[in-house]
């Protein structure tokens, strides 16, 4: 599905008289890339737009979301919630070996949409998406373009920045995770953030969001990677969860493991205070 604007849309964008689009699965698609998923044709919007009333539509597995103008996957309206994309291949070529990045982020979530997972433990081995080789980042979560803040989303188990088996990084991505925009309640979980060229994660302008047990500047392979920058850069936000103390940890809120961060592992910015 190449060469178009939008390579499939659910919901138009920012109608109130919408018609939900429930419980559609989306799989085994090239979006933005010809039939071998190895050579870019690109779209000159996204790879699959979810608007108004896209509500638990299921992204993946096995889609190439390759070479977009904008981003791989979108998520723009308040009731686009509880959506799953998992499974993918995202700003790479079908075999995760070379970058066809996608000129927005790879994943936007934005414009008060809510409660949507990206990655996360679907089909029994925990495969989440490899976000890698997008210009603006791997998945930024709220937007200065858009009023309402994106809340309470996932982000669990990908590979950000790596190749697909975790042997070296591919393309530029300016942040692996990024929250802003007043976000709150989202979860960035058990990710490889490596190789990015600012930070691995920044949360600006945003509160109560927790930080749980990813690699930052290493894979979980043991290879260390490189974020350019800091590993989390909090940029005016407060209340976070960023690493706790050994004391505090328990399923689903391990600490993360910290590897090369060029600039350090976490730096707190502006009038960000009582992050743990």
């Amino acid at each position: 599905i190449s060469g178009v604007d939008n390579g499939i849309t659910l919901g138009p964008d920012g109608n109130p008289l919408f018609v939900a689009c429930k419980n559609n699965t989306f799989e085994d698609n090239f979006i933005g890339t010809d039939s071998t998923g190895l050579i870019k044709i690109g779209n000159t919007s996204d790879g699959i737009f979810l608007g108004a009333g896209a509500q638990q539509n299921v992204i993946g597995p096995r889609n190439v979301l390759s070479g977009m103008a904008s981003s791989g996957v979108e998520l723009l309206d308040p009731t686009a919630t509880g959506n799953i994309i998992f499974g993918n291949i995202i700003g790479l070529n079908m075999k995760g070996t070379a970058a066809i990045g996608n000129t927005g982020p790879g994943v936007l979530i934005a414009n008060g949409a809510a409660n949507n997972m990206v990655g996360g433990p679907y089909g029994g081995i925990y495969p989440g998406n490899v976000i890698s080789g997008n210009a603006r980042g791997g998945v930024s979560i709220g937007t200065d373009l858009f009023p309402a803040a994106a809340n309470n989303n996932h982000v669990e188990g990908n590979l950000i920045g790596a190749s697909s088996d975790q042997s070296e990084t591919l393309g530029t991505q300016m942040v692996g995770v990024n929250v802003q925009n007043q976000s709150t309640g989202n979860i960035i979980r058990r990710n490889v953030i490596v190789g990015q060229t600012l930070h691995g994660i920044t949360i600006s302008n945003s509160t109560a969001n927790g930080i749980y047990g990813n690699w930052i500047g290493v894979t979980s392979t043991g290879n260390k990677f490189a974020n350019a920058n800091y590993g989390v850069y909090l940029d005016n936000s407060s209340n976070n969860i960023v690493q706790l103390s050994a004391a505090n940890v328990g399923p689903g809120t391990e600490r993360n493991i910290f590897g090369e961060n060029l600039k350090g592992s976490v730096l707190e910015f502006g009038s960000s205070s009582n992050n743990d």
